[in-house]
Order: C-alpha cells, then structure tokens, then sequence
C-alpha cells in the first residue's frame, strides 16, 4: 500500500470521527472514495435559497449534483502530480446550481452530472477570482 493510499484512509476515518463529533451521523460504508472535479465559486447577492431551502452560507454551501442533496463533502486541493493535497474544508451539498447546472462548460462537464462542483462566496469579486479549478471531493452521506 503506498503512502498516498494511507494516507486517504486516515483522511476518511479523520473525516468519520470529526463529524460524528459535530453530529452528523454516518457511516464508512457511506463515504465514497475521493475522486477529482472541477470547481468554480458563485455569489447570491439576491440572498435566494438554495434547492434545500436554506440560505447560503460560505464555508458551508455546496453545489453539486442532486444525488447530492443533504450529504456531506470533504474538499481537497490536487496535487502537481494529481494526488490527493492540502484539505480545504467540510462542505453540505445543499444547492445544485440553478441556471447553471446543466450548462456544459468545455472541458468541465456539469453539475448535474457530478463532474463540476460550484462553492459558495459571499463576495461575488472573490467568486469570479476563484474562477476554476480541479479539486478532490469526497461524498459522505450524513445529515447535518
């Protein structure tokens, strides 16, 4: 087993014990294996819901594909060499880009098909800075 390998096992059993600890109940049969997607950022400045019905907030909203709805993402950077990096953050999924989920950018796919994710920013300046990117995302169903 090489390192790399290890070192996602320890990230999920991490990502297990950290939100059971916040209350969200899951399971390891529940979390998927990291895979890699593009990412791009959004505003709300109208402060629309989002598909779950609750407001967006940053550092918490996702959107991704509706599957998705009510699960848990753990977000990583990608590596040079495409292995997993730096931890970014715990996600909900509680939006699924509406307007622009189905838009397929090229070489991005879409939201609705699990190839492109959209987090949130408050400040929309910020969110059109992030532009996009390939991260690692890890599905862990659970509700919050």
């Amino acid at each position: 087993m090489n390192v790399n390998k290890i070192l996602d096992h320890l990230m999920t059993i991490f990502a297990i014990i950290v939100l059971g600890i916040v209350g969200i109940a899951v399971t390891a049969e529940a979390c998927d294996e990291p895979f890699i997607v593009n990412s791009t950022a959004y505003a709300n400045p109208a402060g629309n819901p989002t598909y779950s019905g609750r407001p967006t907030v940053e550092g918490r909203t996702l959107a991704g594909k509706t599957e998705w709805i009510g699960s848990v993402a753990a977000l990583y950077e990608i590596n040079e060499d495409d292995s997993i990096g730096e931890f970014i953050g715990y996600r909900e999924v509680e939006d699924t880009g509406y307007g622009v989920a189905s838009v397929k950018v090229p070489g991005m796919g879409t939201i609705e098909t699990g190839e492109t994710v959209d987090l949130f920013i408050e400040d929309r300046e910020e969110a059109i800075q992030y532009g996009e990117r390939k991260i690692y995302i890890q599905i862990i169903d659970g509700e919050g």
